[in-house]
């Protein structure tokens, strides 16, 4: 992060945490590796501020994958299908739509030269 900071010091950065991995389905244990995850890179992304987004937390949080999984949004537990590939695109897309618009309320000028 502080190399590409300090290579592009104006472009914005996003740390996207991992999807859910499950051990096994019943019942659903996530790996505890994808969990410490999770909880440092949400660290990481308040000590740099940058922006951070919660894969993770959208699937539904620990075992979620074996849900998804059930539903035919995953292939192996691992890897997402094409609708499930959507599925998490859209709420990726929705949450930095989402904070765009409560930016721009909070700044409405911005963008806009001084004519």
């Amino acid at each position: 992060m502080r190399l590409f900071g300090a290579a592009l010091p104006n472009a914005a950065m996003l740390i996207m945490t991992p999807p859910d991995r499950v051990q096994s389905l019943k019942p659903p244990v996530s790996i505890h590796y994808i969990l410490e995850a999770v909880r440092e890179q949400l660290v990481i992304a308040r000590d740099n501020g940058v922006a951070y987004f919660d894969v993770h937390g959208a699937m539904g949080g620990p075992g979620s994958m074996a849900r998804i999984y059930r539903a035919g949004l995953a292939d192996d537990m691992v890897h997402f299908t094409e609708k499930g590939g959507r599925y998490m695109g859209g709420r990726i897309a929705s949450a930095l739509w989402s904070g765009l618009a409560r930016w721009l309320e909070a700044n409405p000028t911005a963008g806009c030269s001084k004519l």
